[in-house]
């Protein structure tokens, strides 16, 4: 027993050492050598650099758009950034985040593989499949929030098919915290969460069909709905409790309870830069429809294999059937909801998630196999799916239908690229001007963090920076020389976003301003101005 304990052990350790490095190589490379970050990865950086690294370190300097946990766990890689500055500038803090969470799914799905069927090579085969497959791997290692995500639906998952198969007592505790932590990721956790909440309702309907299991386990006439209403509670309760202490945090701090959903710098704000070929696109319910089930197709195939067999097998008129699809599809529902409100891009990898629900289920559906015969062809036939997923890559080609994929095959060519490139120049230039002063007569320079994130990471002087997330910005901005602001840096404006520079002087970027001096332009897309008089008060 304990050698087979020792040898499970090394087989984790090796799978999640293998994992790990590769997708933090790869990251190191695109982020690095490449400067290619994706803007939601290198925005939640600098999110957790403000806190450690500005003028006004705080841990509100957080912010309060994105969900925070991926920038709090980025805060201990940016403790040693003085010595590693790439860890900033490339945003490689989060390329380590995302290659640790990637590692630890793939171990998760093995060791769940393992204790559940006692295969190695089948569990190793479902691993590899799944931890290989094109897009998986690229988000493991591109430093976005998918990755991390998708680690805590995985560990939901598995408690949820524990708890079906075992009844764990401790699988449904585990899985409210993993669904809680899955919310201070990203917002797609409250469809997943309501899902959750069905499913287990579902179970429960097909125990209470059960005369035995009503015979053992219950005593009274409402026993059944009692422990339905007890195992809710325990499940819910900390996603509950995570969104009312979110809001608590947006209304108390922000002075708006819906500040991360509503606010000038929010998705929806955002998502008012919709091209209009998209909005054409998703014009109607039937153009919505065709969109989800398009980018959904490639995601699909382990579900639909899952109950292909069920069906062949002849036990797919299950409740857990339905479990099944109600979260592989809480997701793609939301966002088909979210588009045809025009309030979603509808990027590639949001539809990623029933892949993942599907791989994170395929153990429990094996461990229902008795022969062993049986057990190596149903597997075969959920390897294959997963590989055949893998063609998702040529979606990602597609730059209409992937644009943020699209330019991690066309590097060069791609804005992201071209604006951290410019980003970086800037800093450079700015940095020059700071360090030609004495220490204690350095310039501050005042921009909005929004847009000027990868320019902050890049700076050699986080403390001479007045930024939105300080709380004397506001202040700084309506009279900049009265608070020593010497410079202010302003990007070209971003289509609807909220700028607050731009709103609070509209004209500065174009045309300047009587009280500031054009200093240099960085083709057109950065303006640096020297403050030379009062500002006209507001």
């Amino acid at each position: 027993m304990k050698n087979a304990a020792g040898s499970r052990n090394i087989a984790a350790v090796c799978i999640f050492l293998l994992f790990f490095c590769t997708e933090l190589g790869l990251g190191i490379y695109l982020s690095h050598y490449r400067d290619f970050v994706y803007y939601d990865a290198v925005s939640r950086v600098a999110n957790a650099f403000y806190v450690l690294h500005s003028r006004d370190p705080h841990l509100g300097a957080i912010g309060f758009v994105w969900n925070p946990l991926p920038s709090l766990l980025e805060i201990i890689p940016l403790l040693f950034w003085r010595w590693i500055p790439p860890l900033a500038g490339a945003g490689l803090a989060a390329n380590l985040l995302t290659a640790l969470f990637a590692a630890g799914t793939a171990v998760m799905i093995f060791n769940y593989c393992r204790a559940s069927i006692g295969s190695p090579f089948i569990a190793t085969a479902i691993t590899f499949a799944y931890a290989c497959n094109p897009f998986i791997f690229l988000y493991g290692a591109n430093g976005m929030s998918e990755a991390m995500f998708c680690f805590f639906i995985v560990w939901m998952i598995i408690q949820f098919t524990k708890w079906m198969n075992r009844d764990a007592p401790l699988a449904p505790i585990i899985m409210g915290f993993a669904l809680a932590l899955a919310f201070w990721v990203r917002y797609e956790s409250i469809a997943l969460g309501m899902a959750l909440a069905f499913a287990i309702t579902a179970v429960f309907l097909d125990r209470r069909r059960d005369s035995a299991y009503i015979l053992n386990r219950a005593r009274r006439k409402n026993d059944i709905t009692s422990k339905l209403e007890a195992i809710l509670t325990v499940v819910l309760s900390p996603a509950v409790f995570s969104g009312i202490a979110w809001l608590l945090l947006n209304y108390f701090i922000m002075g708006d309870a819906l500040f991360f959903f509503r606010s000038g710098y929010s998705n929806i704000a955002f998502s008012g830069n919709l091209t209009d070929q998209f909005r054409e696109m998703i014009s109607t319910p039937a153009g919505v429809l065709w969109l989800v089930l398009r980018k959904s197709l490639f995601f699909s195939l382990p579900l639909l294999a899952i109950i292909l067999v069920r069906f062949i097998i002849g036990y797919w008129k299950r409740w857990d059937t339905l479990a099944l699809v109600l979260l592989a599809a809480s997701i793609p529902a939301m966002q088909y909801a979210m588009l045809l409100k025009g309030s979603s891009f509808g990027w590639l990898r949001f539809f990623v998630y029933p892949f993942v629900i599907a791989v994170a289920w395929m153990p429990y559906e094996l461990s229902r196999l008795r022969q062993s015969m049986e057990v190596k062809r149903v597997a075969a036939v959920f390897c294959l799916s997963i590989l055949l997923s893998g063609f998702v890559v040529l979606d990602m080609k597609n730059q209409e239908l992937s644009p943020d994929e699209y330019e991690t095959f066309h590097i060069d060519e791609s804005g992201t690229h071209k604006d951290l490139v410019m980003a970086k120049a800037v800093s450079r230039y700015i940095n020059d001007i700071i360090a030609a002063e004495p220490v204690h007569d350095r310039p501050l320079i005042l921009t909005d963090s929004y847009s000027a994130y990868s320019v902050l990471l890049n700076t050699r002087y986080p403390e001479r920076w007045v930024i939105t997330n300080d709380r004397d910005f506001e202040p700084a901005l309506l009279a900049p020389r009265e608070h020593g602001v010497e410079y202010i840096l302003v990007s070209k404006k971003i289509g609807s976003v909220l700028q607050i520079i731009h709103e609070t002087y509209p004209d500065l970027f174009d045309k300047g301003a009587p009280w500031a001096t054009l200093v240099r332009d960085f083709d057109g897309e950065w303006k640096l101005f020297r403050v030379t008089a009062s500002a006209p008060s507001r």
